[in-house]
């Protein structure tokens, strides 16, 4: 029977010719090797993991391709860890995330002519990465200039179990519910959560309280949050409820409203938020919109600040364990003696193909901050809980994210330099280390 020390090399080494994330599974005694993928799921707004076999390793220690399917039933073996680096980036393969990160819509010449590359080599490693990470385009939306604010709330049953496939439904029923994460340690649910304003979010939740866990004893903790850095990705059943802001020329309204979306920002919108590379004449015809009306809602868009960017999602990243840092802030003044590492911390290079961390948000109640990062690995955990524990006049907490059973977080290579984290730490070190007391937390 071959080591447990040989298997983890192997799956390493076949990682590393294959590109593919792979898991291996014991099953009756054996040892099989499955290529684990996750599709978008329309319909639920969510990623669905899906496996492929893809062979086995002998007794003897040798690779034997698979030829047949074979169910993935049984657990992964948690001596193989989530390694989605795949050995092959090179530094153009990150350079060109990152330029399609910041910008997804940026052209194959651009590509070319950055990157030194012929169109063929260009195209074939587009396609390449494509594949490898299972990117997905879409629009990193700004909500508050749309005119909404967003809301994070965490729950704990008191009960010894919950339904959780009829939670599910209800909060993906909701289209102000843009993320829900089942958790482990301290809460047992995380919901992100879109309202209008303060007075709507209350009348809001109350009617999904009502709805969700009528019977239930359950501690729930409300906090408005302001999004810092990443972002998540608006769900597509949320442009019903945006309907009521696109301006339509009527008796009552004869000329367009400050505040509202002409049908083809809306439609433009809506479209590019499902898929950023969609082409604008296709949104026309889909939309029965005047030729070159999508474009020109594109740039209006971009311009009114409502999309920040067209963006990419590395959803296979998505399989990484995603762990979460809540930090109440106790003492400001020991706080802010260690913001700035904190700050360096948040937008530190993660020598991977993802940043460090897909998400940090101020939060309002408890007052602090609040940061979810993918971890692959526990040497990278260790290393990320150490740094994270020397910012002072804190509580931390820290939880798991178990599943995310609605919506999604974005999994990108975001250029760090053009982060408000950066602005912020480039204002301090030039003032000589002072801090703006006006400045939110993290700007």
């Amino acid at each position: 029977m071959v080591s447990r020390k040989f298997l983890l090399s192997k799956v390493k080494e076949l990682r590393k010719l294959s590109g593919f994330y792979l898991e291996l599974k014991k099953i009756n005694g054996h040892y099989y090797v499955f290529k684990s993928t996750s599709i978008w799921d329309r319909k639920h707004g969510k990623r669905v993991k899906k496996t492929e076999y893809f062979g086995r390793i002998s007794d003897s220690g040798k690779f034997i391709e698979g030829k047949h399917a074979i169910d993935s039933y049984g657990s992964v073996d948690s001596l193989v860890p989530a390694d989605h680096e795949g050995g092959g980036d090179s530094a153009d393969d990150l350079r060109l995330l990152r330029m399609l990160s910041m910008d997804a819509r940026v052209g194959v010449s651009k590509i070319e002519e950055t990157l030194n590359l012929k169109k063929t080599a260009t195209t074939n490693r587009l396609k390449r990465l494509e594949a490898k990470y299972e990117i997905r385009y879409i629009a990193e939306v700004d909500q508050e200039k749309l005119g909404y604010s967003g809301y994070l709330i965490f729950l704990k049953f008191n009960a010894k179990s919950m339904d959780m496939e009829r939670v599910g439904a209800i909060l993906s029923g909701d289209p102000m519910v843009q993320l829900a994460a089942t958790l482990r340690g301290g809460y047992d649910l995380m919901v992100y959560y879109l309202a209008e304003n303060d007075r709507r979010a209350n009348l809001r939740l109350y009617e999904l309280r009502k709805k969700l866990l009528p019977e239930e004893d359950c501690e729930w903790m409300i906090s408005q949050c302001f999004i810092g850095y990443g972002f998540v990705p608006l769900r597509d059943v949320f442009f019903n409820e945006m309907k009521g802001k696109v301006w339509h020329r009527s008796k009552d309204s004869p000329r367009h409203e400050d505040g509202r979306l002409y049908y083809g920002e809306y439609a433009t919108l809506r479209e590019l938020n499902v898929d950023g590379a969609a082409p604008f004449a296709e949104i026309d015809r889909r939309h029965s919109l005047n030729d070159g009306n999508a474009q020109y809602s594109y740039y209006k868009l971009m311009e009114k600040g409502m999309i920040k960017r067209i963006t990419i999602s590395e959803n296979r990243f998505a399989n990484d364990r995603l762990v979460i840092s809540l930090m109440e802030i106790l003492n400001t003044a020991a706080f802010e003696r260690s913001r700035s590492q904190l700050l360096s911390f948040i937008i530190s290079e993660s020598g991977r193909a993802v940043n460090t961390n897909v998400l940090e948000a101020d939060l309002m109640n408890p007052y602090g901050i609040i940061l979810i990062s993918p971890m692959d690995n526990k040497d990278r955990e260790m290393e990320f809980m150490e740094k994270l524990g020397k910012v002072a006049g804190v509580r931390m907490r820290r939880m798991e994210i178990r599943e995310i059973i609605v919506g999604s977080f974005c999994y990108r290579n975001f250029d760090n330099a053009a982060s408000n984290q950066y602005r912020i730490l480039k204002s301090i070190y030039q003032s000589g280390g002072g801090v703006d007391k006006q400045t939110a937390i993290f700007g």
